[in-house]
């Protein structure tokens, strides 16, 4: 009477399989976890910029220059594009900004978009 210990050659192989599955999944993920990161990162650095020019366009003279009727554009960081269109209804100049940066091998670039109005 012979008793078998240990493993069969078809056990070993079937759970190699699954481990180097489950690696390559962990792996995969991982990298999707680095890309969110990154684009979570980029879109911070974005709305900063976008809060910092709206403050600046809060507390402006009304006749200073940013608030000029028309298109505004500027590089607040290397990669970032911040623009701002001012519109002027009688006392009232409204302001829609966007600040945005594409992001390589990414279809959608980082973009915020806010509006301010004032009244003089």
């Amino acid at each position: 009477m012979q008793t078998d210990k240990g493993f069969s050659l078809a056990e070993v192989l079937i759970s190699m399989l699954l481990v180097t599955t489950g690696l390559l999944a962990m792996g995969h993920t991982m990298g999707k976890a680095i890309e969110a990161n990154y684009r979570t990162s980029q879109e911070s650095d974005a709305i900063a910029f976008a809060l910092q020019r709206i403050e600046i366009l809060k507390t402006v003279p009304f006749t200073h220059s940013d608030l000029s009727t028309g298109a505004h554009t500027e590089t607040p960081a290397a990669g970032f594009t911040r623009s701002w269109t001012v519109t002027t209804t009688g006392n009232v100049k409204s302001v829609t900004l966007t600040v945005t940066r594409p992001i390589t091998n990414q279809a959608q670039p980082v973009s915020v978009i806010l509006g301010i109005q004032r009244v003089q």
